[in-house]
């Protein structure tokens, strides 16, 4: 079965869907408290929207924009054992391994109340090929894509790397042979 994965609005806008559920939570919570408490909550109104922007807002605002930059002009076709980038062809026997850069919670399929907006909808993968060249794709391209990856690649090597924020910026080193 043939699929395409490439940066659209609607994958855009699925990638920050739990940023906009946060964003509701905390004007909700914020619009409740200051209803209860009036102006008396003004001071622990503002460290709430500052704890909120340093763990929810920047850390989506920075992979979004880093991701946006790997995913744009990108076309990715999963068939069985073959993926097609941009014209280019590549078999499962020109594929070394492929690794997949995620937090536990997107791996698990499982948020809980602890996560972050981050945490399901952002990861990369390193798909390391036997001539020495790395490709990286992310999920901005779909979030399923690493799903898709798998079935159309079964016997290839599939490693998992569990991340943090800062693991999960794509830079030069993120694909450089030495990471391995």
């Amino acid at each position: 079965m043939k699929q395409k994965f490439k940066l659209t609005t609607s994958t855009k806008m699925q990638s920050l869907k739990g940023f906009f559920y946060s964003l509701i939570m905390l004007f909700g919570s914020v619009a409740f408290f200051y209803y209860l408490f009036g102006k008396s909550t003004f001071i622990p109104l503002y460290l709430l929207l500052a704890i909120f922007f340093i763990f929810y807002t920047l850390p989506v605002i920075l992979l979004y924009n880093n991701y946006l930059k790997y995913a744009e002009n990108i076309v990715v076709v999963l068939q069985e054992n073959t993926m097609t980038i941009n014209d280019k062809t590549y078999t499962s026997d020109e594929i070394d391994q492929i690794e997949i850069y995620a937090t536990i919670q997107h791996v698990k399929k499982s948020s809980g109340a602890y996560t972050f907006s981050h945490n399901e909808y952002y990861y990369y993968i390193a798909i390391d090929l036997k001539e020495g060249e790395t490709i990286v794709l992310n999920s901005l391209l779909g979030q399923d894509l690493d799903e898709a990856l798998k079935k159309a690649f079964p016997d290839t090597k599939i490693k998992y790397t569990y991340s943090f924020f800062s693991r999960l910026m794509i830079t030069e080193n993120s694909f450089s042979k030495e990471r391995v």
